[in-house]
This record gives C-alpha cells, structure tokens and sequence, in this order.
C-alpha cells in the first residue's frame, strides 16, 4: 500500500527535483524522491556495516562522500555493537 506524503519544500529543492526530474527521464518528482530513498537506505546501512562511499573517475581520483548523517548513522551501529549483552553481527 502507498503511503501519502506532504511536506515543504522551498523553491531552490523544487527546482533540483525538478532538474533531476528531466535529467534522469523520471515520470514524476515523487519518483525521484522514492528513487532517493532507496539510495539513502543503502548508503545508510553500508555505514552502519563500516562501509564508506568513495567517488571519482579513476580509483586513484576518488575522494569519499562525507555526511553527518552517515556518520552518525555508524557511531549508532558501533555504539550498540559495543553495549553490554549485545553481540555484534558478523
């Protein structure tokens, strides 16, 4: 079942949806929004797992994606690895 959602959101984030929107060929801008999702979902539990995003042409060229929230993302997961009666996943 598909949840409906309303939020604001101010007119520079309009356009970038918008922008990505044609970029990409997506249909709708909710589209782009739920193809988002799905990528922030992923970016999120590789963080988790310690994993880091690396982007560039060449390997040699690449630099890593820094975001506050992946980083706290993987302080949560190790801090609860860490807690007491908690057995850490292989």
């Amino acid at each position: 079942m598909m949840k409906r959602f309303t939020f604001e959101l101010g007119d520079d984030g309009d356009a970038t949806l918008e922008q990505i929107r044609e970029a990409t060929g997506t249909s709708s801008k909710s589209e782009v929004v739920r193809d988002a999702l799905a990528i922030y979902e992923v970016l999120v539990e590789k963080s988790r797992e310690g994993d880091s995003l690396f982007m560039g042409r060449e390997r040699e060229d690449a630099c890593e994606l820094v975001m506050p929230a992946l980083k706290r993302a993987m302080k949560i997961a190790l801090s609860k690895a860490r807690a007491p009666g908690v057995v850490a996943a292989a």
